[in-house]
């Protein structure tokens, strides 16, 4: 294959105009990809790379396209589909071709790539004067929202947005590359991130593209305002799927505007370290919060579900309505069964009502949209019998009609289990149409339509042996034998003279041939019409349909957690505006999961007077999890949940920090310090008395000296100006003596057996006396030879044997080398760690420093 043949000059125009795609250009049954498109493809294919004149080159079959498609958006590719639209034209050979539809990972619509229990966004992110501005569509849905942030507040507020939405394609200003929040954008990963330049981010354009497309003269009927800077991401959003969707968008009939005071913000490291919806070993549902809560029967409500676990409410009265419909549900057993089992049988409506809306609907899709119509008829039918459940469910009342209306429809129109494709035929249910039953009954019973003709002209003629056949040539056709030759009417129209037979038509004939030669085609013709006509009379209520699409997929998340509630035992939380934090016998609600039944030991929590408690104990003892326990009840209690304890009555806070764990952050080449300094910036910037503060371990990231500063300095900023609720785990036992009215000291129980100890898992009152590091590296398997040589450096540095601390130990000093260590218990890796040791001074390192040293002492040998 030449690159200069007319095809190959064809291919490079066309991809010159999508460059940043990979080119899917069709070649009779192939889609064939050229140059660096097929590097790349074949790269994450698997695809054989070949070359045909120096031209690097590889393909996939036309009929098998969606499945490599899906692994191409997974890594983060665009695809460009080429079709040929016209034949070639009279004295070329080169059919015209053009690009039909752009799939990039932000604006997929096929089920078959897209996870169901996600939502899938296109975000972009401008800045508009003294704001950083964001808008976000989820085109499989029609979800379509914007937010702001003061510019002093980008980047936290970008990196809590990008958490919580998860993108799977961005769209950035130009400029922002070049500030503090490109570090944000660019640390995003698997995500396609278009550059577009600052002049389209116009607030002025995007005003008149939202207007002109919703067609209104103002955006005040969705609560915008026309010089709202968030209107210049939404309106490049807008333009990006009009370019490239290849389809009307009917069913993006709104935008809304996210409102600072409904939700609680959750930031990036407080949604990281609860594992709400993706955990921290492998990004997946495993052991989260969501995979405990997740009893839904369908997609929507899954995705609800998960929606509401990164947007807690803030407001008392949503909270306690929302609260009151999972009470309704768990405290009707036999109704909700029935819910959950009638839901069951719902499908995606949410994303039907998207296909619906870009005219993709297939009459398989369009059969699912009548079946989960009649499941919202019968839950209608099922809460009608218990009148006190109707605010559980509100289109039971407020939709009937509609609903009603357009599951009579579909389930006249569609036949049972129609085909994918409308052109296929057979989509129409016999009885809607006429002209489809006319011309089916044509189209199936040709043959006896032959035969009623055959015996008609045998009574007219009198020709008992007078036949009707068929071929190729001919077509159909009489046939009479020469015996009878003299009783042919003159109507016959002779055709063929045969040895023994002579062959006529008639003018009947031909027009039952005609008819019969054109019912196929006129009846899928018919059969698109009709279908066409039930398409549009559906998408003529979608709106009224999308609103039954998120009522069904609510009251799918509120039996979800009314079952939760019902499997796991958990209680009904009281919730007020008070600041009152008390959880007796609080537990939590993944690890319990994942322990034998009763081994969990629930603890309780108790923060209102005093409202900050300081917790020591060692490692191992269960301060992270009683930490994150609390958090997780709070957030549980404001999505509406029933919580995991006893009893618990918590004044609602409009702020839930969980700094929980440390870890460096290479890709943002921040060091494990950077990271928790920023993280604690953060938290005291932006919290007030009615927030929770969870913080674990503040300072350990930097010298023993300076981090107990850090931590006490925290303490008292947190205690004596911001007056929030917090939960505060720290190693520097010297906090524990801070003297304040709001104070008081926690600990983990532990129990002593000689050199052993036991972890009860119990908080109790006061603080811990020892760490208890030596211990946890026993148990956690460190060597004994190590355990020793550490027992005997923390010996030396008890105050009493100050003065009879050992001198450094240089490796060129042989006689001050200790004996080596047993063979059976140190071999290579354990010289080293010995070695380690010998090049310790404990002259200039402190308590904590000799713990990490025991910490690195033990990687070292397991890693070995």
């Amino acid at each position: 294959m030449s690159a200069d043949t007319p095809m190959m000059q064809q291919y490079r125009r066309i991809k010159d105009q999508q460059r940043d795609a990979i080119l899917f250009f069709r070649l009779g049954d192939f889609y064939e990809m050229f140059f660096h498109d097929a590097k790349e493809a074949a790269a994450v294919l698997g695809l054989t790379l070949t070359q045909r004149n120096g031209v690097p080159m590889c393909g996939v079959p036309y009929h098998a396209a969606n499945t490599y498609i899906p692994r191409l958006l997974r890594a983060g590719k665009k695809i460009a589909i080429c079709e040929q639209t016209q034949l070639p034209a009279a004295g070329s050979k080169l059919a015209t071709r053009e690009v039909t539809q752009v799939i990039s990972p932000g604006i997929i619509t096929e089920q078959d790539f897209l996870d169901s229990n996600r939502d899938n966004y296109l975000v972009a992110v401008c800045r508009q004067a003294t704001e950083l501005c964001m808008a976000w569509i989820d085109i499989s849905t029609g979800r379509f929202e914007l937010h702001s942030y003061p510019w002093e507040q980008a980047v936290p507020g970008l990196r809590q947005e990008l958490a919580r939405l998860a993108p799977r394609e961005l769209i950035v200003q130009e400029s922002l590359l070049e500030t503090p929040v490109g570090e944000v954008l660019r640390s995003s990963r698997d995500v396609v991130v278009n550059r577009y330049p600052d002049w389209l981010f116009s607030v002025e354009e995007s005003y008149r593209r939202l207007t002109d497309y919703f067609g209104t003269t103002n955006l005040r009927g969705f609560g915008l305002d026309e010089n709202d800077p968030g209107l210049a991401p939404a309106g490049i959003v807008l333009e990006y799927i009009q370019e490239n969707a290849g389809s009307r968008l009917s069913h993006v009939n709104s935008i809304g505007k996210l409102r600072d005071g409904d939700f609680v913000p959750l930031d990036e490291a407080t949604q990281r370290n609860l594992e709400l919806v993706e955990n921290l070993q492998d990004g997946g549902t495993e052991f989260t919060l969501f995979r405990v809560l997740n009893y839904t029967e369908t997609a929507m409500g899954a995705r609800a579900l998960a929606r509401w676990l990164k947007q807690p409410l803030r407001r008392i009265d949503p909270i306690c309505d929302r609260q009151q419909r999972v009470a309704q549900l768990y405290h009707h057993q036999t109704t909700l069964s029935e819910i959950r089992e009638c839901i069951a049988g719902a499908r995606d409506l949410e994303r039907l009502g998207s296909k619906i809306g870009m005219g993709r609907c297939n009459p398989r899709e369009m059969e699912a949209v009548g079946a989960t119509l009649a499941v919202v008829l019968q839950l209608q039918d099922l809460l009608a019998r218990q009148p006190e459940l109707l605010p559980v469910f509100p289109v039971a009342r407020e939709s009937g009609e509609a609903a009603r209306k357009l599951h009579a429809l579909i389930a006249h129109a569609i036949a049972d289990n129609p085909p994918t494709t409308p052109g296929d035929g057979g989509c129409i249910r016999t009885g809607f149409d006429a002209e489809v039953d006319r011309l089916r009954q044509l189209h199936d019973n040709s043959g006896e339509i032959l035969q009623d003709y055959i015996r008609k002209l045998q009574q007219e003629t009198g020709i008992p042996s007078l036949k009707v056949k068929y071929n190729r040539i001919l077509g159909h056709f009489i046939e009479v034998t020469r015996t009878h030759r003299d009783k042919v009417p003159e109507s016959f129209i002779p055709r063929q003279s045969l040895t023994q037979s002579d062959r006529f038509t008639t003018t009947e004939l031909n027009r039952i041939e005609s008819s019969l030669n054109s019912a196929e085609q006129n009846l899928i013709d018919r059969e698109l019409e009709v279908y066409a006509d039930v398409r549009s009379q559906v998408e003529d209520e979608l709106a009224e349909l999308q609103r039954i699409a998120a009522l069904l997929g609510e009251l799918d998340a509120l039996q979800s957690l009314a079952q939760a509630a019902t499997i796991h035992g958990y209680v009904q939380p009281r919730l007020d505006s008070s600041r009152k934090l008390s959880i007796s016998g609080g537990r939590h609600p993944v690890v319990e999961q994942h322990l034998p039944p009763g081994d969990f030991v629930p603890n309780s929590v108790e923060l209102s007077e005093p409202r900050f408690a300081l917790i020591t104990g060692p490692n191992m003892a269960g301060k992270s999890t009683y930490l994150r326990q609390a958090a997780l009840i709070v957030l549980m209690a404001q999505i509406g949940s029933f919580v995991p304890a006893n009893d618990a009555h918590i004044g609602v806070v409009d702020n839930l920090f969980c700094r929980v764990g440390a870890r460096d952050n290479l890709a943002r080449g921040e060091s494990t310090f950077l990271v928790e300094m920023s993280e604690t910036a953060h938290i005291l910037r932006t919290s007030s008395d009615r927030s929770l503060i969870i913080m674990d371990e503040v300072g350990r990231g930097t010298s023993s000296t300076d981090g107990q500063a850090i931590a006490h300095a925290v303490c008292d900023y947190i205690l004596n100006h911001i007056r929030a609720r917090t939960l505060f785990a720290t190693h520097y036992h010297q906090l524990s003596m801070i003297e304040h009215p709001d104070f008081t000291n926690l600990s983990l129980s532990v129990v002593e057996n000689g050199s052993d100890i036991v972890f009860l898992r119990e908080i109790q009152d006061g603080p811990s006396n020892h760490s208890y590091g030596i211990q946890a590296a026993r148990l956690a398997g460190v060597p004994k030879a190590i355990i020793a040589a550490a027992e005997q450096f923390l010996l030396q540095m008890e105050p009493e044997n100050q003065g009879e601390l050992p001198r450094m130990v240089s490796p060129a000093d042989p006689a001050a080398v200790p004996a080596a260590a047993p063979p059976d218990s140190l071999f290579s890796v354990e010289t080293e760690a010995a070695d380690m040791l010998r090049n310790t001074d404990p002259d200039s390192i402190t308590p904590l420093q000799a713990l990490q040293l025991v910490a690195q002492l033990r990687e070292k040998l397991l890693s070995g």
